[in-house]
């Protein structure tokens, strides 16, 4: 049974890429760590090494491992639970890679340390591309969703606008009835307006920020 969760752990930790990181959409949370101290906060995203937040009202914020999170605290917020023996195989492991990391420059010197940290900055920009194309693919997303919203909207409203009587006659009642029909369509048809303005904003911030070679890590 053990080997079988040891297996299971270390191929999701060789598997492990920006699909592994769970946004978490800025929720609001107040919550515990398994040493007392209380959070309230604003939960960012999940990765694969704990849960990325902000303090509520401040700028501040930070990591919290999953190895000092309880299990039900994960579970409330969607994240798998399994991410804690996860959280901790890679602390192991990297623990275990920071000792041999330093006795390789004790005895190799300084020509084995500048080695290492050309893998090392070469693994960031690995993880740095991998993240800024994931992110990337969230914000199209987002665009293609805003999109296709506007245009169901705009179908169901050029409808209602096609049967919506522009006057109506007859005892108030029914006046009012009909001419609320036309309020309606002339509400949805500003909202309408407002989400294209937004989308407009959505497309060109990520034509900026995605088609220049200098915004690229």
């Amino acid at each position: 049974m053990k080997t079988t969760i040891a297996i299971s752990v270390f191929l999701t930790l060789f598997y492990a890429s920006a699909g592994d990181v769970i946004d978490l959409g800025r929720q609001p949370s107040s919550f515990k760590d398994l040493q007392g101290r209380q959070y309230n906060a604003l939960l960012i995203k999940a990765d694969l090494d704990g849960v990325v937040y902000v303090e509520n009202g401040t700028t501040g914020g930070g990591r919290v491992s999953y190895t000092n999170l309880a299990p039900a605290t994960l579970e409330l917020w969607g994240v798998p639970t399994n991410r804690i023996e996860i959280a901790k195989q890679r602390a192991e492991k990297k623990s275990v890679s920071d000792v041999q990391y330093r006795e390789r420059t004790t005895k190799g010197g300084h020509l084995q340390q500048q080695a290492d940290q050309q893998h090392w900055a070469e693994v960031s920009r690995n993880q740095a591309a991998t993240e800024f194309r994931a992110q990337q693919q969230a914000d199209l997303a987002a665009i293609q969703s805003l999109a296709a919203k506007i245009e169901a909207e705009q179908t169901q409203n050029d409808y209602a606008d096609a049967v919506a009587p522009i006057g109506a006659s007859g005892s108030p009642e029914y006046v009012k009835a009909q001419m609320d029909k036309r309020d309606r369509v002339n509400t949805m048809q500003v909202q309408i307006r407002q989400e294209q303005k937004q989308l407009l904003r959505m497309q060109e911030a990520y034509a900026l920020k995605y088609s220049s070679k200098t915004n690229r890590p």
